[in-house]
């Protein structure tokens, strides 16, 4: 078990993500980070740009959402 702040951890999530989206066809994905991980998962991605080609890591994807409830 890693941590959840971990590279390793924070690698994983993206790869699998990828993995899914090419069984998919599709060609990206937003990833959706909270503002700690999201600067790792950012060093992770540009690090990996060939492997990792197509994933979108966004931030806040909870506060997008519980903004969006409460607007509508």
């Amino acid at each position: 078990m890693s941590a959840p702040n971990s590279y390793n951890t924070v690698y994983t999530t993206p790869k699998r993500v990828k993995e899914q989206i090419n069984e998919l066809g599709q060609t990206s994905c937003p990833v959706f980070f909270d503002m700690g991980l999201l600067t790792k998962a950012l060093k992770v991605v540009w690090a990996q740009t060939t492997e990792l080609h197509g994933i979108i890591p966004i931030e806040g994807g909870l506060y997008l959402q519980a903004l969006a409830f409460y607007m509508a």
